[in-house]
């Protein structure tokens, strides 16, 4: 009896292990790869319910995913965010929950253009953020197949173009940034609150 439950488990850890295997093959192909990128596009399209567009999905080792050539619409069909390379790390454990924690952004070329209308109530990250929870809650969690979670301790940017736009108090603020590295003790959007332990 033991010797079959032992031959049970080792043959599920060998199939597991070749799945595993095929998986981190196949993610090499440029084929793959771009149904990686459908696959994502269309699961944060609904999620933040605007454009998204991805050219390809690379995954490194077992927590880290590269969207190349991200770009995300605001809700006036203006750029919110685009970047040559967005890597995202998660924990690979979460995954077992259904919910993917990002815990590292890495931002490569990009372009940030936050924008406030003329009445001073809506700016286009904003308005993203409450589509995407207006969205969240319409979706079952039991049958969904991940939950969202940000739980945030570092983000880098490199060679990215910020502006802040806000048409109520006559500001138009552009910078470019070089290289810039936040670590984070914490970060709520809920609570409006960050907590930033150093920037360099």
């Amino acid at each position: 009896m033991a010797k079959k439950i032992f031959r049970i488990f080792l043959t599920g850890l060998l199939i597991l292990f070749l799945l595993t295997t095929a998986f981190f093959i196949a993610v090499r192909y440029p084929s793959f790869q771009t149904w990686l990128a459908h696959q994502a596009t269309d699961i944060l399209s609904k999620s933040l319910n605007t454009k998204v567009s991805i050219e390809r999905v690379e995954i490194q080792f077992f927590n880290k995913a590269d969207l190349i050539n991200l770009y995300v619409e605001d809700y006036k069909h203006d750029t919110l965010i685009s970047a040559k390379e967005f890597r995202v790390t998660f924990k690979i454990f979460q995954l077992f929950d259904r919910r993917v924690e990002v815990s590292k952004i890495f931002l490569n070329e990009g372009t940030i253009h936050l924008h406030r209308d003329s009445t001073g109530k809506k700016m286009n990250l904003t308005e993203l953020i409450k589509n995407f929870k207006s969205t969240s809650t319409k979706v079952d969690t039991s049958k969904s197949s991940f939950s969202w979670h940000i739980d945030l301790r570092e983000l880098e940017l490199l060679k990215t173009d910020f502006r802040y736009l806000d048409e109520k108090a006559y500001t138009d603020i552009k910078i470019f940034v070089p290289t810039c590295g936040i670590a984070l003790n914490k970060l709520s959007i809920d609570k409006k609150i960050i907590d930033i332990e150093s920037v360099e």
